[in-house]
């Protein structure tokens, strides 16, 4: 098993360092090499969450796996191989209903049309209507049951009544008994507790089994369970060569107190270590309300650090967490909102030019400093074109199939989910999944056509069939590496022409705008830490401070001061000043 493991672990670290240019882990002294652990992560990239874990983790992971996903082809086969787990999903389960059911807003009780409860539906099952859940608290007849909670929404046809799902409730023994089995023997365990994938940029509520594994361990005689919170944030994930930080936070143990109360109050203990759970992950995690305050929270990092500054991703990523703290306790005050609005705008004025934040400084250059830089990237561009479209016409059939057959699967996705905004979870994975079996297919194709053309004995084409599956795929990820630089030096010398030809006022106004604005957002920016950072927390301004020191933040300031006149847009300055024009 482990040799299997040291060769799928090994896949792993292709598939992720193929997708992203840049992996980021924060705080791996938080590992534990020996001993009973349980790795807890969001879940917000399907099966290349695993992936990066399985990569980066210098330990076997036995995960929990969907039985739905351990019956596809690929993920199924990979995951039996290395030990995984399975568990059935009640939402895998869901059918539906017999008849249509009604009720009262505010009433406990759903009435049905045509049903059969005492045949189809449990206790502790839940029904699935217009896309709210119930659980079902008591049957009363085939037409009637009694669920937990309070209804707070109106029925959408009280006459004929609304069809419905039933998720059925399923008895986890088996999977907790394994769990406790593989802790027993030190083993490693990897868990999404959020129970799906999902889109979304904050954590879905935690299902209760992660608690249930660690308490029935700790019940049954395991000593020292450690669970190991872990934060997964993607960067450019759905362009070549993206970014993915992995955070590893402290390390959360849990009191034989507790696992005492457990045998006395089940439900409130699962709870208390749910919580603990919760507040673990969230210390790792990016999160915000939606995904515009995180482009918000991100452009408030980039606007914070002084221009062309070079930190430490470490020091980005804890900048990103303490503004995503600001913007969740003070995203409804009038100063966050007017701050987003133009943060907004200054997102759509670099869309419109075709610019990003961390590039706008490149328009401040002069003349002759800016065609040196041009000069040296059309060098660069050469030499990209050259090592990076070399082969592309044997890999771009490859991608966009992946590409058209992941756009089909995300659309399916979303349509079958009710916690997807856009369903962009699935499609790094299934885009994975698509070229782990074209890519063979693929280049036993190219290593057929090509030898049929240059050889004539047998042997030779065998072996050429043979040295094509293993060559091309590193040829592959070379031009991939490569090509993915193009974008943005075509996009960089865009920027320089502009910068050259910038005797011609007509070109510079918009560029002046940009950069005034960009002024003006970076004073606001730090007016606003200086403000409420105190109100965040006593450590707030502390920890921002650390990664960027505050006489280097001081020092940026009064320069921004002292130069906002210089590049204010031509037709905004006033007539009477009589400033002559420095470009």
């Amino acid at each position: 098993m482990p040799d299997v493991y040291f060769l799928i672990r090994w896949l792993c670290k292709a598939i992720v360092s193929s997708l992203f240019g840049d992996v980021n882990v924060i705080n791996p002294e938080n590992v534990p090499l020996y001993g009973s652990v349980i790795f807890v992560g969001n879940h917000n990239n399907q099966f290349i969450d695993a992936c990066v874990l399985v990569a980066n983790i210098p330990r076997q992971v036995k995960f929990i796996v969907a039985e739905k996903s351990m019956r596809r082809a690929v993920i199924g086969k990979l995951a039996s191989i290395i030990g995984c787990i399975s568990v059935k999903r009640p939402e895998d389960l869901k059918f539906k209903g017999i008849g249509h059911i009604c009720w009262v807003k505010g009433d406990k009780k759903i009435k049905g049309i045509n049903t059969r409860f005492r045949l189809d539906v449990q206790m502790g099952d839940k029904l699935l209507t217009q896309n709210k859940i119930f659980l079902v608290a008591k049957i009363e007849s085939e037409t009637e049951l009694i669920i937990q909670d309070a209804i707070n929404i109106e029925c959408e046809d009280k006459k004929n009544g609304v069809p419905f799902k039933i998720i059925p409730k399923i008895n986890q023994t088996e999977v907790y008994n394994l769990v406790t089995s593989s802790l027993k023997k030190g083993d490693t365990i990897g868990i999404f507790p959020e129970g799906g994938s999902h889109d979304r940029t904050n954590l879905l509520p935690l299902k209760p089994g992660v608690a249930i594994m660690t308490l029935c361990a700790l019940a049954d005689g395991v000593e020292d369970v450690s669970i190991i919170p872990v934060g997964l944030s993607y960067s450019k994930l759905y362009q070549l060569q993206g970014c993915v930080t992995l955070f590893y936070g402290n390390a959360i143990i849990i009191s034989q107190d507790l696992c005492k109360d457990y045998n006395n109050n089940h439900r409130e203990t699962i709870s208390k270590v749910l919580s603990k759970i919760e507040e673990g992950m969230r210390s790792c995690m990016l999160t915000s309300k939606d995904h515009e305050t995180s482009r918000c929270i991100e452009l408030c990092v980039s606007l914070y650090t002084p221009e062309r500054m070079t930190i430490s991703k470490n020091k980005i990523y804890n900048n990103l967490q303490l503004f995503c703290k600001m913007f969740w306790k003070f995203g409804n005050s009038k100063e966050i909102e007017n701050l987003s609005y133009e943060l907004k705008c200054y997102e759509k004025l670099l869309k419109a030019n075709k610019i990003k934040d961390d590039e706008v400084w490149m328009l401040k250059q002069s003349t002759s400093a800016a065609t040196l830089k041009f000069i040296e990237h059309i060098c660069s561009l050469i030499f990209c074109v050259i090592f990076g479209m070399t082969f592309s016409l044997l890999w771009l059939p490859l991608v966009a199939i992946s590409i058209y057959l992941a756009e089909k699967h995300r659309e399916s996705a979303l349509k079958n989910s009710t916690v997807k905004i856009q369903g962009c979870d699935v499609v790094a994975s299934y885009k994975v999944l698509v070229l782990l079996v074209l890519l063979p297919t693929f280049n036993i194709m190219y290593g057929l056509v090509f030898s049929l053309y240059l050889y004539e004995s047998w042997l030779s084409r065998i072996a050429f069939v043979i040295l094509s599956m293993c060559i091309l795929p590193i040829c592959y990820y070379i031009n991939l590496n490569y090509s993915a630089q193009i974008p943005t030096l075509l996009r960089q010398m865009k920027i320089l022409l502009k910068v050259i030809c910038g005797k011609i006022n007509v070109w510079r106004d918009n560029e002046r705008e940009l950069i005034s604005t960009r002024h003006e957002l970076q004073l606001k920016v730090r007016d606003l830490v200086s403000n409420l950072g105190p109100d965040v927390s006593d450590d707030f301004l502390e920890q921002l401070y650390r990664n960027i020191p505050k006489f280097v933040v001081d020092a940026d300031t009064k320069r921004l001061i002292r130069g906002k006149d210089e590049w204010v847009p031509i037709l905004q300055r006033s007539q009477l000043e009589y400033k002559e024009e420095i470009l």
